[in-house]
């Protein structure tokens, strides 16, 4: 592992049904899309912004979740109870673990990759 935590990143890999989620020099984890559409696509985020998000969304009663990336750089996380509808934001990180400042500011969707997984 490097010695410098902020480098480490989370890598989400979109491609065809499966999103893989991997930290640098570990073996990755595979899930089962029920429902993608779009291109290929790698996001690196850092790994404390990946737990802290993934950590609030095991907590919600959501029974479906849509992930929804552009080729900016920008993760959207959607998903509905019976009281509202939900939307969350995380930017990438660049590869010395900074957060992506230019990719927050338009807090907007171009070309949306999406899956859905329950």
């Amino acid at each position: 592992m490097d010695s410098n935590k902020n480098s480490r990143t989370v890598k989400l890999v979109y491609k065809q049904d499966i999103l893989s989620v991997s930290l640098k020099d570990e073996a990755g984890t595979d899930i089962e899309l029920t429902q993608s559409s779009g291109d290929m696509c790698e996001m690196p985020f850092r790994p404390r912004d990946m737990h802290d998000l993934f950590a609030i969304l095991v907590e919600q009663h959501g029974s479906q979740y849509t992930l929804t990336g552009d080729d900016g750089g920008l993760l959207e996380i959607s998903w509905s109870d019976k009281m509202a509808d939900y939307w969350v934001f995380l930017p990438t990180s660049s590869s010395d673990g900074r957060l992506q400042t230019r990719r927050v500011a338009p807090m907007r969707l171009s070309t949306p990759q999406m899956a859905a997984a329950e």
